[in-house]
């Protein structure tokens, strides 16, 4: 990935990436420095895209700061591979709408997505795809949010199967009150997962990076609307 982070810094600096909205992102609310809801959309059939499977993905979002109190467990390698990770460890949701072009027709296949935490550093998105499938992620929570799946899965190479990316999106937000005792009593703290920046002058600068079988790296830039209050 060592080329789209030097596209990741060029995107967010607005000198590379084409302008049309390939991809987008939306934080609901998105006051400043409010807790929210971060989304992330692809349209896979926007060009350069043109419904090629990515090999790998990377979310970013500069600024957003992330408290993973909010997750009150950590899910195993085990558990995900049996589709049994904790609640507590889920961090978000996505999909993956894949048209498949077989002998007997075209169809739109949906595959949903789960986000489960397994350490400050790593993350697995879970999703039944023949079987349950586990896709490893890392995970950058220094005064940013950066999600990076390196190297994502490979289609199944069926004989006469072909496939289209027409979407992918992913939605990040968790959120749990902590109770700690106190010479007082019980002092209750809600937390949240994603929290957005402080400040605000319009958008924030997240941004989306694809990179493809063929080695050609697309970083889109993906601002977010943001509101002073």
């Amino acid at each position: 990935m060592r080329r789209i982070v030097l596209l990741t810094v060029a995107g967010l600096l607005g000198i590379a990436g084409p302008a049309a909205a390939q991809a987008t992102s939306t934080a609901s609310p998105n006051a400043a420095g409010k807790p929210s809801k971060l989304h992330f959309e692809i349209d896979g059939l926007a060009s350069p895209i043109d419904g090629r499977l990515p090999s790998a993905l990377r979310l970013t979002a500069p600024r957003f700061k992330v408290n993973l109190e909010a997750l009150s467990k950590r899910c195993s390698a085990e558990a995900a591979k049996l589709n049994e990770c904790p609640r507590g460890s889920l961090m978000g949701t996505g999909s993956l709408l894949i048209e498949v072009t077989a002998p007997d027709g075209v169809r739109d296949v949906d595959v949903a997505v789960k986000v489960y935490l397994h350490s400050r550093t790593r993350i697995f998105a879970v999703a039944y795809v023949f079987g349950w499938r586990v896709v490893p992620a890392t995970l950058n929570t220094r005064r940013r949010f950066v999600v990076d799946f390196d190297p994502l899965p490979e289609a199944p190479p069926f004989e006469g199967v072909s496939y289209t990316l027409k979407r992918i999106w992913f939605t990040f937000n968790a959120k749990r009150v902590i109770r700690q005792r106190t010479r007082s009593g019980v002092k209750r703290r809600r937390v949240h997962l994603i929290n957005n920046p402080a400040t605000c002058s319009g958008r924030w600068p997240s941004l989306v990076s694809l990179r493809f079988p063929d080695g050609s790296e697309n970083p889109f830039a993906a601002p977010t609307r943001c509101s002073r209050s």
